[in-house]
């Protein structure tokens, strides 16, 4: 019998003194005003959001994998100050890097050549990479007031991108299931 499909999100994974400090807001966030689900996600900046994979297509992402690691090269990612998506969503911005977007664009154009079905819920659009400090239990309210608080705050800092990941969803979270070294 054949196992039913898996989530896989491809995501760039922070170092770990950075991945702390972006917990410790998420935290702060889940303890001030409520919204707890960005928790249960390993901070990151997602590549391809989640899609949904069979066995046999598991295989085919990654030899994806391997092909885009082997010809993308590491690049340093700056993250600075806060933005939003109204109404739920809370997030550090990252830079719109030309290494960032062309991983990203490898990415997409390798899946729609491969496995096109798998992007159907993801129209082209562009490309927008941040870091999730709360999204989906966010009510508006919640969402007025830790807005206001992130609003005129200041976030600055960098890391070198040495790795991209695929993450597995667990039925209950997020959890990194292999990592791809960039050259």
């Amino acid at each position: 019998m054949n196992k039913p499909p898996t989530l896989k999100l491809i995501a760039l994974l922070l170092p770990e003194s950075l991945s702390d400090q972006v917990k410790k807001e998420q935290l702060f966030i889940a303890n001030a005003w409520g919204p707890k689900r960005a928790i249960r996600t390993p901070p990151h900046i997602t590549i391809i959001p989640p899609i949904s994979v069979t066995d046999a297509e598991e295989n085919s992402l990654l030899e994806l994998a391997d092909q885009i690691s082997n010809i993308a090269h590491s690049f340093t990612l700056h993250l600075h100050g806060y933005g939003s998506f109204k109404p739920k969503v809370i997030f550090i911005h990252a830079e719109d890097s030309k290494e960032l977007n062309g991983l990203q664009t490898s990415w997409r154009k390798e899946l729609l050549a491969t496995m096109p079905h798998v992007l159907d819920q993801y129209p082209e659009r562009p490309y927008h990479p941040h870091l999730t400090l709360a999204h989906r239990d966010v009510t508006p309210e919640q969402f007025k007031r830790i807005w206001a608080h992130y609003v005129e705050q200041h976030f600055s800092a960098a890391f070198e991108a040495k790795s991209f990941w695929i993450l597995e969803h667990n039925q209950n979270a997020w959890e990194p299931e292999r990592e791809f070294s960039l050259k």
